[in-house]
Formats: structure tokens, C-alpha cells, sequence
């Protein structure tokens, strides 16, 4: 049953894809029910009800009924390609939100240097992208720049890419937990050779308290004394930064995504659009046609001082567009670690 439901978790139909590796042009342009043929063809060999359901099988050809995942657990785990995927509804994309997070082993030459990376998709609509696209294997924008951290939604380190995409650079999920009303995880990289040997460890934990909120919190440990980190988030639509809150926002279609740096208490916020080598119309070297470029902006975030130990704690809010109903997030000072509290006007959330 895996593989037939594998677009059912990753691209519920209405949504867009999670992406992890090269899919197409762009990268993110995905959108659910993907692949319905094969999805269909494997529901009938497995006799499988959801994925024929997805493939938009009948009972005619299958002898049985197609079923929607109304039963399903909505999330998943795939430890063996070190996904973690979080959804609030499988039926329609349009009324759900998905927040993913990538770390596992690299395995084949499609995969990108993306561990530790997030996805988040909601209400039909793109939020926090894998940016780029795949316009042809080894072109100078997939080289230059698509399969490097820096078109993801990492970190950098001394400007540095992960350099993962080798044998054994490796990365893992740790921990993973779903239920109705939250679901965690964590990405954990220890390889010494990464970033060019500049980076001890990395762990991002990742709370999603469903639908609204995410909570992003990062512990880096460099190699040395002091290293700059650079905090990246890859979107399709322009991003507005408050410096004095250290906020951000921004609206695509009828999504909204807003956030609030909660540590460091100095970070320099700036957001640049396109990309930094141009992709090109599949396998030529002409550009992109007007119609079908996709139009990009990353926001990073560089913390003041550098420092061999930092953390990054991130609030994040999910919202349709039109909602009044805004968070308002607050670190909490505590001894011995870090707290938050995210406040809307239904609960007051302390992590």
C-alpha cells in the first residue's frame, strides 16, 4: 500500500506537492490528486479502496468501492527517506495545511542538500517553498544553485551549503509524534564533514499545533568559536519585514503566513526576489517564458553577533486571508532553556 499512497500523504489532491528533490519547473509546481493513473493502477493490483479513491478508481473496474481517507491517520512518518509529513485533511488540500520536514540519508542524484528543510502548504495555496527549478540535470542553475541549501528553507553556515548530496552525509529524524491536536518532530544532523567541516551539530524541532501555529526552534553548535548563521524561508509571493518585532508576513492567494523571530533578540531581517542563477526552458539554454516563470522571494534572517552556539526560535502563523483573528507571540524567560507564548483571541499556547 506505500507507494500507491504516497501522493495521497504528500499531494492531497487541492494541495500542492511536498517537495523534497527535483520535480519539475519550478520545483514546487506540483498540485494534487498527482501521478491519479499509476495511483489508480496500483489501487487495483494492492485492492487498495484509498488509493483508488485517489486515482478516482470505480467500483465497476475494481470490484470493490473507492473510499476517502476520512478514516486514515492524516499524517505519516517515512523514516527510510526521512520525511515527516503533517496534515490536517487527505480529502481536500484546499481545506487543509501541511507542514513538512525533511532529514534521512541521501540515497540518489535527484535528492537535494536539504536536510533539516521544511515545507508548508495551506488552504490551496504556497507558503514556505522548495525553491528553484528542475530545468535540466547538471544546468547552471540545478548546479549553481536548486539542489544547494541555499534554495531551501535551511540554514546556512559561513555562507556555506550543506554539501550533502554525497554517501553518508546523512541526516535523521529523530523524533516523531502525530495526534489530532499537534504533531513534532525533529531533524538532527551530526556529520563533522558538512559545511564544510564548519558545523558540530544541528537539531530543529518543529511543533505544528494544528491548524494554525508552528514552532520552530533550532540548536547550532559550529565547529568553532564564532560562525555566522544565515536563517532562510523560500515563498512565491513578496515578503513585508517589521525590523523593531522582528516579524515578517506575507499573502499567497488565500493563504497567509506571518512570523516572529522570538531569538536571537538581534537578528537582521532582508528578502531579495528571484534567483540568483536563472533557470532555463528545460533542456536548452533559452529563458523561461514569461508565462511560466515562477516569480520567488527569499526572506533571511542573519542573527548581529556571531556565535559558535546559537538558537533560532521561530513562531509561525497560518492563516486564510481575511481572518482577523492574529497571534501575538512572546518569548518567556526561563532559567535554564527557552519558552514562548502565542496568544489568538480563541487560547493562549505556551511552548
Amino acid at each position: 500500500f506505500q507507494t500507491g499512497r504516497f501522493p495521497l500523504y504528500t499531494v492531497p489532491p487541492g494541495a500542492w506537492a511536498v517537495s523534497f528533490a527535483d520535480t519539475g519547473r519550478p520545483n514546487h509546481g506540483v498540485k494534487g490528486p498527482a501521478e491519479a493513473a499509476q495511483v489508480r493502477d496500483l489501487a487495483l493490483r494492492t485492492k487498495d479502496p484509498y488509493a483508488l479513491w485517489y486515482g478516482g478508481g470505480t467500483a465497476d473496474e475494481a470490484g470493490f468501492d473507492p473510499k476517502p481517507p476520512v478514516d486514515l491517520p492524516q499524517s505519516i512518518l517515512y523514516r527510510f527517506i526521512g520525511w515527516s509529513v503533517f496534515n490536517t485533511s487527505l480529502v481536500d488540500g484546499r481545506e487543509g495545511v501541511t507542514f513538512a520536514l525533511r532529514s534521512g540519508p541521501f540515497w540518489a542524484g535527484h535528492q537535494h542538500e536539504d536536510l533539516n528543510s521544511f515545507v508548508l502548504n495551506a488552504y490551496g495555496e504556497k507558503l514556505a517553498i522548495d525553491s528553484g527549478y528542475y530545468d535540466w540535470y547538471g544546468s547552471p542553475h540545478f548546479t549553481q544553485y536548486s539542489v544547494l541549501t541555499r534554495a531551501h528553507n535551511a540554514i546556512l553556515v559561513d555562507g556555506k551549503d550543506q554539501g550533502s548530496r554525497k554517501v553518508g552525509m546523512d541526516g535523521a529524524i529523530t523524533s516523531w509524534f502525530d495526534s489530532p491536536g499537534y504533531g513534532f518532530t525533529v531533524g538532527s544532523i551530526t556529520k563533522p564533514t558538512m559545511y564544510e567541516s564548519r558545523l558540530k551539530s544541528w537539531d530543529r524541532c518543529a511543533l505544528f499545533i494544528k491548524p494554525g501555529l508552528v514552532i520552530l526552534h533550532d540548536v547550532l553548535s559550529a565547529a568553532q568559536d564564532s560562525a555566522q548563521y544565515d536563517w532562510l524561508l523560500h515563498t512565491v509571493a513578496p515578503i513585508d519585514i517589521d525590523a523593531a518585532t522582528q516579524g515578517f508576513r506575507l499573502t499567497s492567494g488565500q493563504a497567509r503566513l506571518s512570523g516572529r523571530f522570538l531569538t536571537p533578540q538581534k537578528v537582521d531581517l532582508a528578502v531579495k526576489a528571484g534567483y540568483p542563477v536563472e533557470p532555463v526552458d528545460g533542456y536548452s539554454t533559452r529563458p523561461v517564458p514569461p508565462d511560466q516563470y515562477a516569480h520567488e522571494w527569499t526572506l533571511t534572517a542573519t542573527p548581529q553577533s556571531k556565535r559558535g552556539n546559537e538558537e533560532f526560535l521561530v513562531a509561525l502563523q497560518i492563516q486564510r486571508e481575511g481572518d482577523t483573528d492574529s497571534a501575538t507571540f512572546e518569548a518567556i524567560p526561563t532559567q535554564d532553556g527557552l519558552a514562548a507564548q502565542c496568544k489568538t483571541p480563541q487560547q493562549t499556547t505556551l511552548v
